[in-house]
């Protein structure tokens, strides 16, 4: 079994022959310890499994030179250490060779780094399974002590990422990341009908300061009620409140649109001076992407090509003022490099939520969507209601609703934007390598003229 030192001697030689012209080492080494709680008749809860989880993800990228002036080749793929090493090389020097893109190189000069961002929470680095205990004790005993409504079964992921970098350029780079995640579910009966209705909910962080385990238990008993006394949307168009997770998805995908990369491969971009929303008449906002926030899944110290990140405005009163340049990019359209990475970051002035819940003659504050799909390309997005409650200032009613289905648009809906004064830190992690996100600020947003049908 050959180990990473093994990797990078093997690529300097194959440099030397000039066989590759450079390459990149992405690894990602996992350690996590696993919870998984069920109901318990004498004691309300308990522990059902206890796992741990190790992982090891080796990810290289070639880039071959090619008779061609101007271009070279590139692929990337996964190795795996327990099969021999040449071959897999050789697997992806030929799909390289297959391949062409305009060539560029990684920086000969690396910035050295500032006082980075704390991204793991410090006792999961002395003590993993120590730590991991201590959280899911805290977990247990708030769901045991919980007796609003009937617990049916919860989970918690305490994860320590290990992150490193390796170019051909000399530059290594290490950072150490915790995730948290938990997750429960409770249900509610009701008495009449025999009815029973459950409600999931999730909450990550980095930290165990950004989960409050009581909060989620409340929310999922009293959604679990909600849902006992739902109704179904009429079709319309209306005002909706919607929380930090659905603005995490959104305002990611609509940051995606200020890389210069999309304008290189003629994606929709949004050009640097030009009006983001046309029309915009909702609260102003100032929009950063911040690499360097703490506890925060999108803080990272240098991107993949060894690039210093660094916290960057994009967008201040509806005028597009910068954009995410990488290195590639940069040799391309001769721009300065500038930051590609990091959390997004909204500034803006916000009335208290319960305000906004009253600041339309008819408010839908979405609860939880079923699963919310959003289009980086069109900056749509749509989802069926799992649970949402319609504020009808007018007669002073307040109805929960399910079912029907939300669609809009970020240039539609976005025009007329309301913020909360609450603000907060919220966490998700989309996948492997470089899907995990963070989102700072306003934990509400009211939109406008969003369609809804039954």
């Amino acid at each position: 079994m050959w180990t990473v030192d093994d990797l990078i001697s093997n690529l300097m030689a194959k440099q030397k022959t000039k066989s590759i012209k450079q390459w990149r080492i992405r690894c990602l080494d996992t350690e996590r310890e696993e919870f998984y709680l069920i109901q318990d008749n004498s004691t309300k809860v308990a522990l059902d499994q206890a796992r741990k989880v190790s992982r090891e993800f080796i990810e290289v990228s070639l880039f071959v030179p090619k008779p061609e002036s101007g271009v070279h080749g590139q692929a990337r793929k996964q190795l795996f250490p327990i099969k021999e090493l040449e071959p897999q090389l050789q697997e992806i020097l030929e799909e390289a060779r297959l391949s062409s893109e305009e060539a560029w190189a990684f920086t000969e000069q690396v910035e050295a780094p500032t006082q980075g961002a704390m991204t793991c929470y410090p006792p999961l680095v002395e003590n993993l399974s120590k730590a991991a205990a201590q959280i899911n004790e805290e977990f247990l005993s708030t769901i045991k002590n919980h007796q609003e409504a009937e617990f049916n079964s919860a989970e918690l992921f305490v994860t320590k990422e290990k992150e490193r970098l390796y170019l051909s350029n000399g530059f290594s780079g290490e950072n150490l990341v915790s995730k948290i995640y938990s997750e429960v579910c409770f249900s509610q009966t009701d008495p009449d009908t025999g009815i029973s209705e459950e409600y999931l909910l999730t909450e990550s962080g980095a930290h165990p300061e950004q989960l409050n385990f009581s909060e989620l238990c409340e929310n999922s008993s009293s959604g679990a009620g909600y849902s006992l006394v739902t109704e179904k949307p009429q079709s319309g168009e209306y005002s909706v409140l919607v929380g930090s997770e659905v603005l995490l998805q959104v305002l990611n995908d609509f940051v995606g649109q200020f890389d210069t990369a999309n304008k290189y491969f003629g994606f929709p971009f949004f050009e640097s001076g030009s009006a983001v929303i046309n029309g915009f008449s909702g609260t102003p906002f100032t929009l950063w992407l911040d690499p360097q926030l703490d506890y925060a899944y999108g803080s990272k110290e240098y991107d993949n090509s060894g690039t210093l990140q660094k916290k960057i405005k994009l967008v201040e009163n509806n005028k597009v003022v910068g954009n995410c340049n990488s290195q590639r990019m940069s040799e391309y359209n001769k721009q300065p490099v500038t930051t590609t990475l990091g959390n997004v970051c909204i500034e803006a002035s916000g009335l208290p939520v319960a305000e906004l819940r009253e600041s339309a003659p008819k408010v839908i504050e979405i609860l939880q969507f079923s699963g919310l799909f959003s289009d980086s390309r069109t900056l749509t997005f749509s989802s069926e209601i799992r649970l949402a409650r319609l504020f009808d200032n007018e007669s002073g009613q307040v109805k929960y609703l399910k079912g029907g289905s939300i669609s809009g648009s970020f240039r539609d809906n976005f025009k007329k934007v309301k913020w909360s004064k609450e603000t907060g830190v919220t966490n998700t992690d989309f996948g492997m390598m470089g899907g995990s996100s963070a989102y700072f600020g306003p934990k509400y947003a009211l939109l406008s003229d969003v369609t809804l049908s039954s």
